[in-house]
């Protein structure tokens, strides 16, 4: 049909986790704040190998961030590197009028700046419970 938009798409859905930005979850945790080796690196083995539910992982998972400062973490994440070409497609998924969601096994934090660096029109991930700018877990 020449001339007329052949568009059938009207969402396009992310997974931030290791798709979108550059290094997975170790990158994170070892480079910046060094809780993934020994700890959070052995809950996910477990998990993948099916000896731990993933509730279990998840728990054992927000473990490792008890204690931490809030403020701490949202600058670590803002450290992430992201695929060359990323801000490119999604301003041309816009630019095409497509809505645009992402999904991550990962934390809010993360999920959040990027759904604000990027304009997501939606997003969902995993919040860590905090109080006084303190990761409580529960």
């Amino acid at each position: 049909m020449a001339g007329k938009s052949c568009q059938h798409f009207k969402l396009a859905i992310f997974d931030l986790d290791g798709r979108s930005r550059k290094s997975d979850r170790s990158g994170v945790y070892s480079s910046a704040i060094r809780k993934w080796y020994g700890f959070a690196e052995e809950y996910q083995k477990k998990f993948l190998a099916g000896e731990i539910s993933y509730d279990r992982f998840c728990e054992l998972d927000a473990e490792v961030w008890k204690g931490m400062k809030v403020k701490e973490l949202e600058e670590i994440v803002k450290t992430v590197p992201f695929h060359s070409g990323l801000e490119e497609l999604i301003g041309h998924l816009k630019r095409k009028g497509l809505k645009l969601a992402m999904v991550s096994s990962g934390l809010s934090l993360l999920s959040n700046w990027v759904h604000q660096k990027y304009g997501f029109d939606y997003s969902v991930s995993n919040d860590l419970l905090y109080e006084d700018g303190i990761f409580t877990v529960r």
